[in-house]
Parts: structure tokens; sequence; C-alpha cells
């Protein structure tokens, strides 16, 4: 999904009326987790043209304290995970915080682990930052390449490397 489309999702989830994306439900896990499906429409051009994608979506919404949504994490299949956070709240560890205490334990209960891939090619001005994400949530590397990093991390990762 689109980093584009995520930022609409926090919009819409805000209150906001976000033509792209439809109105949705959804339903707290954690005090500052809740889970959405979330019907999506939109485009990716390609060399051989458009594709037009639709469907929905599991989204996990990052609320702060006040309620407001901060970021959109998408359950990108394959055990994946796509994150945004809204620009007025980067750097605040927000995220990192809703994923090591609320989203991660939630999602290991029904998982073996836990995958995220950084792209430099998907999104890479926020590269650094989101590999910094990843390693304060208490992934580990798993493959490396010149522009792309895997994570995993497991339920024992997160018992056996408490974040003090």
């Amino acid at each position: 999904m689109k980093h584009e489309t995520l930022m609409a999702i926090i919009d819409r989830a805000n209150g906001q009326p976000v033509v792209q994306v439809p109105a949705f439900t959804y339903f707290a896990i954690a005090p500052h987790v809740e889970e959405a499906e979330v019907e999506v429409h939109y485009t990716t051009k390609t060399v051989n043209g458009p594709i037009y994608h639709s469907g929905t979506h599991t989204i996990f919404l990052i609320r702060n304290n006040d309620g407001i949504c901060v970021a959109a994490i998408q359950d990108a299949g394959e055990w994946d995970l796509h994150w945004v956070v809204d620009p007025a709240y980067r750097g605040q560890g927000l995220l990192t915080a809703a994923l090591r205490n609320e989203l991660l334990p939630y999602l290991l209960r029904s998982r073996p682990w836990q995958q995220v891939t950084v792209s430099y090619g998907v999104a890479a001005e926020y590269y650094q930052a989101s590999q910094k994400v990843a390693r304060r949530a208490g992934f580990t590397a798993i493959s490396t390449t010149d522009d792309e990093v895997v994570y995993r991390i497991t339920a024992e990762d997160l018992v056996a490397n408490p974040v003090s």
C-alpha cells in the first residue's frame, strides 16, 4: 500500500473526509492500538502502465494519549508490516512504544514471528528512520542488501530483550 494511502487512512481516522478512503470501522486491541478493516482503491504506476488495486486490508491505527491517530500500520501479508507516521508526530517514539508494548505482543500470540521489510526503494526519505524504529522496537536484522533490510522478532525476543 502506498505511503499516501496510509496517510489518507490516518486523516480519515481523525475524522477528516477523505475521498479515496471510505468510512471504516475499527476496534481497540490495546490502549493505543486499534484494528481496522479498510477498503482501499489506488493505482500504482509501472513501466507497463498503471495497475489498479482494490480490496480490504487490515490496518492498525496508533493513537496518542489524546486519542489522535498518529500512525497507521498495514498488515501487508507474509507477516510483514508497512508503517507510516503523521509528520507532526514523528520522532516522538509513539510508533516504537505502540509496536513494542501493544501491537507486537498482540500479533505474536497468533504468529511464530513478525517481520518488517525496510526498503530504500519504497520510501527513501524514511529509510533510516524506519530502521531505527524497527531496532528500537526489538526487531533483529535477518537479511541485508544495499537498499533493503528485513527485520524479524519473535515472542521470545520480546521477553528476552526488554526495552528499558
